[in-house]
């Protein structure tokens, strides 16, 4: 399973090219993601990572420790829908194998809409997989899909595709949605 966490993370990161955005990693778990952007060639302006796990946090704060003498990288030890930052200060938040450990996801969503900036990105990234997968079917299979683009659309979001992408073990589904801008 950590391998496949890393090969997503990697493929979610590079496909949506953070390059010069504040961005937020919305369940960072160990900072996997945040390291993977920190340590690109155009790296983003900004990187925040949330996780409700006290342990997770400090894994990622040990992970990124030197990355972050350089560059501005921030972590929180949160709940994804009790995020400590201000309305609409995020260009990009990406939510990478997470969605299905929340209890419901409309409240992560609905923070998650506070949160983006006019015209900002959600990237929720899931493993893909039948209904009997070994997680919950929050955005593993096609009805949790559907399921996240409603709750999506229900905070304020807007689908604007869903890419199944496979690993050299498994497949994710990597759902992309934006926020309206305000006219």
């Amino acid at each position: 399973m950590a391998r496949s966490n890393t090969e997503t993370n990697r493929i979610t990161v590079t496909t949506i090219n953070p390059a010069g955005l504040d961005v937020l990693d919305l369940g960072c778990g160990p900072g996997t993601a945040l390291h993977v952007a920190a340590t690109l060639e155009q790296p983003p302006a900004t990187l925040t990572g949330v996780d409700h796990s006290a342990e997770m946090t400090r894994y990622a704060s040990v992970r990124l420790r030197r990355l972050a003498r350089t560059r501005p990288i921030h972590l929180h030890n949160a709940p994804a829908e009790h995020v400590p930052l201000a309305d609409e200060t995020i260009d990009l938040i990406w939510a990478i194998n997470t969605v299905h450990h929340w209890t419901t996801p409309d409240p992560g969503l609905a923070e998650a809409s506070r949160l983006l900036r006019s015209a900002g990105h959600l990237v929720i990234a899931e493993r893909y997989g039948p209904p009997n997968h070994r997680h919950r079917p929050a955005g593993t299979n096609d009805a949790g899909i559907e399921g996240l683009i409603a709750a999506a659309h229900a905070a304020g979001l807007t689908h604007r595709g869903t890419e199944i992408r496979t690993t050299s073990n498994d497949r994710a589904a990597l759902m992309v949605f934006s926020k309206a801008t305000h006219q």
